[in-house]
C-alpha cells in the first residue's frame, strides 16, 4: 500500500452533507455522479478525499465511520463549531503526542480533529 486514497460515507440527506463537508470544512466538490443505483459525490481537501453515498432505497441508515483530519489548533475548531452550534462528543483527549475531539458529522459518521504535539 503507498496512500490513503479516499473514504467513503453512507449518508441520510446527500445535500446536508455535500453543503456540512463543502462549508463547514472547506472541502472541494470535484465529481459527482450516479452508478448502480448510488449517487456519488467526492470532495477532497489538501490531499483528503471523502466519498458521499447516497442509496436510493428506504433502508438509511447513520454511517459508524470514523475518520481524523489534523489540524493546527483544536481550540480554534472547537470554537468555530461551537458558533455553528455542534457539540463535541465528549472533552478534548490529551495524550502525550497529540490532542484529539471527536464531532458527529451529518449522517452520525465521527469526525476526530487531530492536533499533533509531538511526533509520533
Amino acid at each position: 500500500m503507498s496512500r490513503w486514497h479516499h473514504v467513503g460515507i453512507e449518508v441520510e440527506n446527500l445535500l446536508y452533507s455535500k453543503a456540512f463537508y463543502t462549508e463547514m470544512l472547506g472541502f472541494e466538490c470535484v465529481k459527482e455522479r450516479y452508478y448502480k443505483g448510488e449517487h456519488l459525490v467526492f470532495l477532497q481537501k489538501e490531499g483528503l478525499m471523502i466519498e458521499l453515498v447516497k442509496t436510493h432505497n428506504d433502508q438509511s441508515k447513520s454511517s459508524s465511520v470514523h475518520f481524523a483530519i489534523e489540524v493546527d489548533s483544536i481550540e480554534e475548531w472547537r470554537l468555530f463549531f461551537q458558533d455553528s452550534g455542534m457539540v463535541p462528543l465528549e472533552e478534548p483527549n490529551q495524550l502525550e503526542d497529540f490532542h484529539s475531539i471527536f464531532y458527529h458529522g451529518p449522517s452520525g459518521e465521527q469526525i476526530e480533529l487531530v492536533e499533533k504535539v509531538n511526533d509520533y
